[in-house]
């Protein structure tokens, strides 16, 4: 029989003490995501160093110096759907739009008074499914435009009703929204099914006639700019048949197959691959500044690297190059994740969105399955957005590279 010495009786009494005072009594953050993928970053047109980016363990994070800090909207008042919540801006700052995600589907809800408390939209139809995107007209706060699995449709009166933009011709494969662009009383939906375009502010739509995209191929993100009294159209095309509402941002191996421009609404589209790779290159977003119809970002996973992937054009999509050197960190200032780190850059694998600052062409990030990148100046240099710099050193393999 084994004996303990001193007796097991007499010996708890002096751990519990102990034990107990090295219990953590308090915690305290060390960055956004906890872990989670984060998805699609949202810029305040107002101010661009503002930005909302959603998780999937259902925060709703947000930052008001360009990631340096982190807050987030409360659980009990808005919990983010993943890759199907966007924090949608208005220029009345008491009014937003966001889908919610109740831990079953995801639902429209706005906030009239600033974010200090979220509704349902009351034109909202459970029978359509959950949300899969959204887009509120900026100028316009009291209009939205919804993307349910198989439909379109767009509110006039702040999401108390709704008219319907277009139902799927295949239900199977269902209508992806893959971009819009507010122009006055222009509005653009880019979709798998093409270009739905109206002149009258959004009482009615119709497919403008289009040519140019490869055969067999369909609209699968969409974006637009205009400055200099061009107005230039971007798109990402794939397969008709691997092209479905519900792929998601890790789905990018040999998806895209193609990149097109088209400028002025005339209905042309013009390829525009030169130093893309797609083999190799997998972009999956299109992103541009409203007011700047010449520079274009792309952003997806570099296959060749095993890496999150930022391709960037200022000439309209004449030449491509990629603009997030991810090896050796050479103009990257990093956290735990990157080149050497705690986390190589295959954590983070893809771009799970890539934004512009709707007014400032020159802001860029990006989140990714854990993290968020940003660049100030065009993505000439980079910076971690997901860790307190005070609250662990940077690593960067570049002696010059700037903090930004």
């Amino acid at each position: 029989m084994k004996k303990f010495w001193p007796p097991l009786p007499l010996l708890l009494p002096l751990l519990l003490p102990t034990s107990l005072s090295a219990q953590t009594l308090q915690f305290q953050p060390r960055g956004v995501g906890g872990g989670g993928a984060l998805f699609f970053p949202s810029v305040n047109p107002a101010n661009d160093n503002e930005f909302y980016v959603s998780c999937d363990m259902s925060q709703m994070f947000h930052t008001s110096d360009f990631g340096e800090h982190y807050d987030q909207i409360p659980f009990q008042q808005l919990q983010a759907f993943g890759a199907y919540s966007t924090y949608e801006w208005t220029n009345d700052p008491n009014v937003a739009y966001s889908n919610h995600n109740d831990g079953n589907n995801g639902y429209p809800v706005r906030t009239m008074n600033g974010g200090a408390s979220w509704q349902i939209l009351p034109g909202h139809n459970a029978n359509n499914g959950p949300v899969t995107r959204m887009a509120a007209n900026y100028q316009k706060p009291n209009q939205l435009l919804i993307n349910y699995y198989g439909d379109i449709f767009i509110s006039n009166n702040s999401g108390t009703t709704f008219q319907l933009v277009k139902h799927a011709a295949n239900n199977g494969v269902g209508l992806i929204m893959g971009g819009t662009f507010f122009d006055g009383e222009h509005i653009y939906i880019g979709t798998n099914e093409g270009i739905f375009h109206s002149t009258n502010g959004g009482t009615s739509f119709s497919l403008m006639p289009t040519s140019g995209l490869g055969a067999g191929q369909v609209i699968w993100s969409f974006a637009a700019g205009k400055s200099g009294g061009t107005t230039r159209f971007t798109c990402i095309t794939a397969d008709v048949s691997d092209v479905y509402n519900g792929v998601m941002p890790w789905e990018y191996w040999g998806f895209a197959n193609g990149v097109y421009t088209m400028e002025n609404a005339s209905g042309l589209w013009q390829s525009k691959t030169a130093g893309i790779d797609f083999l190799n290159d997998f972009v999956m977003y299109a992103a541009m500044a409203w007011n700047d119809a010449n520079t274009i970002y792309l952003g997806g996973s570099d296959g060749t690297l095993n890496a999150p992937l930022v391709m960037k054009t200022e000439n309209g999509g004449n030449s491509w190059e990629k603009i997030f050197k991810s090896a050796n960190n050479v103009h990257i200032n990093t956290g735990w994740s990157g080149h050497g780190g705690d986390k190589g850059w295959s954590w983070g694998e893809s771009c799970f969105g890539i934004s512009v600052a709707p007014l400032n062409s020159d802001k860029v990030l990006f989140s990714d399955f854990g993290f968020v990148h940003v660049s100030a100046n065009g993505g000439d240099n980079w910076k971690q957005a997901y860790l307190n710099s005070s609250s662990k050193p940077s690593r960067c393999s570049h002696a010059q590279a700037q903090s930004l």
